[in-house]
């Protein structure tokens, strides 16, 4: 704790993840009326937290950090393909013209939400490794760039719940605004 005293980066990245664990914890229960009535919105949004939940086992466990790497990737592209079908995207498109195209799904969605926060998404997903070449890869990202890997998916799946259930902890019960900055 006492990094997080002299380190305000970290302290920052601290509250941003602390916020998205909010969001999601609480975006479960309020998903808003058409979205919590579109049988695959829920199936995607679901799964993502399911993989993005894996991922956070194997990182706060003994496990090999590798792991975690498809779990988080996986966690993102479900987050976007249920933002997907919630903006009216069918499920035969999500799969043949999205397919893992997840920067084209995310533009897509951008354009239908204003309020999504697109430009950091794709950041985000910028800084990822491709989903399937991820794989099958000889060289695996480092402990520290997986645990990036994973906050970032930690955004995205948060940014749509935020997006689906209209609740943002930032907004809706803080004394004041805080600002994001992590992921930059």
């Amino acid at each position: 704790l006492k990094m997080l005293a002299v380190e305000p980066r970290q302290l920052s990245a601290l509250t941003d993840q602390i916020c998205d664990v909010a969001d999601i914890q609480y975006g479960v229960r309020r998903i808003k009326i058409p979205y919590s009535q579109t049988e695959l919105v829920l199936r995607f949004i679901d799964r993502s937290g399911q993989y993005l939940h894996a991922a956070a086992a194997v990182l706060t466990g003994g496990y090999d950090p590798r792991g975690a790497a498809q779990s988080a990737l996986l966690a993102t592209e479900l987050a976007l393909k249920s933002a997907g079908a919630a903006v009216g995207i069918s499920e035969g498109a999500l799969k043949h013209e999205f397919g893992h195209d997840r920067e084209k799904l995310a533009r897509a969605i951008g354009n239908a939400w204003p309020g999504l926060d697109t430009d950091r998404i794709l950041r985000v997903l910028a800084t990822q490794p491709n989903f399937i070449g991820n794989r099958y890869a000889a060289a695996e990202p480092d402990r520290l760039e997986i645990g990036h890997l994973a906050m970032g998916a930690q955004f995205v799946v948060a940014e749509i719940f935020r997006q689906l259930s209209g609740w943002s902890i930032r907004r809706d019960a803080l004394p004041h605004p805080i600002p994001r900055t992590y992921p930059a």
